[in-house]
């Protein structure tokens, strides 16, 4: 792989980490102050998730290889997402 494509790549993951993050960080937040703690926990996994989808595309980026174990992050954390609002808006 060309080196500024690795850059460029590690760039765009860092991106979507930090909107991951920042969008888990929200839905916990959220659901503090409903006290429905069932979303919080969907909130906080979304954090793990993509703390975890963060370290295995950089790794194996540093490696010169294509990430692909995590091909399907993006539809969990929409369903997650999901999910905690739909607990938000019918749980009480």
């Amino acid at each position: 792989m060309n080196s500024l494509s690795v850059h460029n790549s590690k760039l765009a993951n860092q991106r979507t980490y930090l909107s991951f993050f920042r969008t888990g960080l929200a839905i916990a937040a959220l659901s503090g102050k409903t006290e429905n703690y069932i979303v919080a926990l969907y909130g906080v996994l979304m954090v793990i998730l993509s703390t975890i989808q963060y370290y295995v595309s950089i790794r194996s980026l540093d490696r010169n290889e294509v990430p692909s174990m995590i091909d399907h992050a993006p539809m969990i954390f929409a369903t997650l997402g999901l999910f905690a609002i739909y607990l938000q808006l019918t749980v009480r």
